[in-house]
């Protein structure tokens, strides 16, 4: 239940913009008040100085950029309300009474209704890649990001039929409702942008700019506050639909070490997944910490006899956990077979940071003031089971250590689902405060993991609070759990959690070549031991989600590497890495599993799989420009006075050799320019943030020559280049 709220006297329809008000003008006004007039004077965590008073004038939020205001288009009809519970969003959702699982099958282009309790699945066709669906009543909404389209659906109780579709845009990915308003966000993640659209026509009455290409999105119940997730960009926005306003919110950036004697190491960190909101304000969104800096191990092995309290072949051994000098800032090198990503974490501390941490970031966005967001940390997320006659607790089981993929909240309003891709495995979050240790900055949640299946893409909570929907893709199945929380004394904050299987039903058969499945397999899992070091938590997608790039600039010993995009064709533009000493993908596959991720190494036919699913992964969809820019463009680009043909040529526009541009210490190979506009930041060391800060830095003719061009040239340059 939302909490009693007040509003400042100051009427909200005041920033409400053009259109009808509804006739629930009551609810209208709560929904529309601003984050900061919006609270609950007898929450006593509230002090009374931070109360709105009403005789005072309003202050602007200055953490706000003024924008439009949602309106309703000229000519449009007035919206009609939209019936029944609406859903979040998610590759899985539930119907109103959770007896039908809606899934969105991108393989097959496809969405799947199925029957939990007899398993039934019926199949609706839509177009290339569904990627999430939203619910309210028996309506659902679809994202096509292969063709840029939303899709309405309807459920008449025994199959789903379309009702209607729109193009909005270049690779729609996320939605999210308005929790009172008949409004729907989506996120298009290759504009940058965040567009809002009329429930009943689908035609656009909004739109945000969201750098970073936004991907998840979540409306807060408490205000109907939108927040946008991006994926290649360390912050998230918050969207104010009936004021236009946008506020930039950065995730923070913690050390690695909290002991002074250890190196000064940050910790890198992007959004892995989709977010979810508490009904009292607070976001919990999927974060992926990573440290970068690989060129002095984390963990020492002084000894040479292995970590004690570590065991190399599952990553968990509690018999003899590490003592506090366990713990090496000097004279330090990497664990024997871990691999560059292969140092573990302290397996006896929950909350300690590993190379790569999973966790999740809590922040009330519900209250007058917004607090500092807090990370759960879920780096050791393992199995628990109580004894129930000794009381001991057996944590042997396999550790989540790859990326969190969504959450979502249960309707008790305690524990939260969250689903671990490449750990094969979902876990139960308490998200209490007070069931949580604080342990170097991060804190640590009371939870426990369970097997599911590599790739677990979906989860969907039952409305009633009486379990979960989960479901995997590359694995072609749902499954609908159904627990309850057992008292657990474990030391390490883990819940034991028993889970029992209430229904399930296999997806159909993924239409992608054989090869290309497996090869997907491989590239998704952390655990597999081929592939990666058993403490590593690192898989090939942990940095190339969906074969792209994430944002990262990696240090190593000899020169600094910013994460490559691998999708599109990419094979044509041998040879590969930014030395250009790789002749082939699957040359590339064995030495970055075997060598940096720490694997005990793979078949030829495994490699060729993995390469496989590369080849197959699709260049980014870039929305269209004017097309007069673009020829003007691709003259600049073309002129030999500029140059950039002399060495982005070709078809693939590289020319497959290494080059000492712009001072660099070390050659680089020449990077294909196909895809570049989603591809940033640029250059081998990541220093470019953006393709103008490419073209400036050109400008002395030590990579091209730009420095006689306008701005007017730079513009049309810049505009074929993201048009590639």
């Amino acid at each position: 239940m939302q909490p009693k709220r007040t509003l400042h006297l100051l009427a909200a329809t005041a920033v409400l913009g053009c259109g009808t008000p509804p006739a629930d003008t009551a609810l209208r006004d709560l929904a529309d008040a601003p984050v900061d007039e919006v609270v609950d004077p007898e929450d006593p965590a509230v002090p009374e100085d931070e109360l709105p008073v009403p005789d005072e004038p309003e202050v602007a939020d200055p953490t706000f950029t003024v924008g439009d205001p949602i309106g309703t288009a000229p000519g449009l009809r007035a919206a009609l309300p939209v019936e029944g519970l609406r859903s979040r969003a998610g590759t899985v959702v539930l119907s109103p009474d959770d007896a039908v699982a809606y899934v969105a099958d991108a393989d097959n282009g496809a969405v799947h209704r199925v029957v939990l309790a007899d398993s039934t699945t019926s199949t609706l066709p839509l177009g290339a890649e569904p990627t999430r669906l939203v619910r309210a009543g028996s309506d659902l909404w679809v994202t096509l990001r292969g063709t840029g389209e939303v899709v309405r659906l309807h459920d008449d109780g025994t199959a789903l039929a379309e009702t209607d579709r729109v193009h909005v845009g270049a690779e729609p990915y996320g939605l999210a409702l308005s929790t009172v308003q008949p409004w729907i966000f989506v996120a298009l993640s290759q504009e940058d942008a965040v567009l809002a659209l009329d429930l009943q026509t689908l035609e656009p009455i909004g739109r945000w700019v969201v750098p970073g290409e936004p991907r998840w999105l979540s409306v807060n119940p408490v205000n109907d506050e939108v927040v946008a997730a991006p994926a290649r960009s360390p912050h998230l926005a918050r969207l104010r639909p009936t004021s236009g306003e946008v506020a930039v919110m950065e995730l923070p950036r913690p050390r690695r070490f909290a002991d002074p004697e250890c190196p000064d190491r940050t910790l890198e960190r992007r959004v892995s997944g989709d977010p979810d909101f508490l009904a009292d304000g607070r976001l919990l969104v999927p974060l992926l910490f990573a440290d970068t800096d690989l060129r002095v191990p984390a963990f020492a092995d002084p000894d040479g006899d292995g970590l004690p309290g570590f065991d190399t072949a599952t990553g968990v051994d509690l018999e003899e956990p590490l003592p506090d000098e366990g713990l090496f800032c000097a004279e330090e090198r990497p664990r024997p077979g871990g691999g560059a990503y292969g140092t573990p974490a302290r397996v006896d501390r929950p909350g300690d940071k590993g190379r790569f941490t999973p966790a999740l970031g809590e922040v009330d966005l519900g209250r007058l003031v917004v607090d500092e967001l807090h990370v759960l940390a879920l780096v050791h997320t393992a199995h628990a089971t109580t004894d129930n006659a000794t009381g001991d607790v057996d944590l042997r089981a396999t550790v989540a250590r790859s990326y969190a993929g969504a959450v979502r909240v249960d309707a008790d309003g305690r524990t939260a689902w969250v689903t671990f891709p490449g750990s094969a495995l979902g876990a139960v979050v308490d998200v209490d405060a007070d069931s949580r240790e604080e342990l170097e900055g991060f804190h640590s949640p009371a939870r426990t993991g369970f097997d599911l299946w590599p790739g677990v893409d979906g989860v969907a909570p039952r409305a009633d609070g009486d379990g979960v929907v989960f479901s995997s893709t590359p694995q072609r199945m749902v499954v609908a759990l159904a627990g309850a929380q057992q008292p657990s004394i474990d030391p390490r904050n883990a819940m034991d959690f028993d889970l029992d299987v209430t229904g399930s039903a296999e997806l159909p058969a993924s239409s992608l070549p054989a090869s290309v499945q497996a090869g997907r397999a491989l590239f998704l899992s952390a655990t597999s031991p081929g592939m990666s070091a058993a403490s590593s938590g690192v898989s090939c997608e942990t940095c190339h989600a969906e074969g792209r790039n994430d944002g990262f600039t990696w240090i190593f010993e000899d020169m600094p590497r910013q994460t490559p995009s691998l999708a599109g064709p990419v094979a044509d533009t041998a040879p590969f890495t930014w030395l250009g000493d790789v002749p082939t993908i699957e040359a590339e596959v064995h030495a970055t599993t075997e060598q940096r991720m720490g694997g005990s190494g793979i078949t030829g036919i495994e490699a060729r799989n993995v390469a496989a699913y590369v080849a197959w992964t699709r260049a980014p969809i870039r929305p269209p420009a004017d097309a007069d820019a673009i020829a003007r463009g691709r003259a600049v680009f073309e002129s030999p006075t500029v140059g950039c043909v002399e060495c982005h040529a070709g078809d693939a526009y590289t020319d497959g050799k290494a080059w000492d541009v712009l001072g660099f210490e070390t050659e680089t190979n020449t990077p294909s320019l196909r895809g570049v506009g989603s591809t940033a930041p640029y250059l081998h060391d990541g220093s470019a943030p953006t393709l103008r800060d490419v073209l400036l830095r050109a400008g002395n003719g030590a990579m091209g020559l730009t420095r006689h061009l306008t701005d007017e040239e730079l513009d049309d340059l810049e505009t074929f280049l993201r048009s590639l």
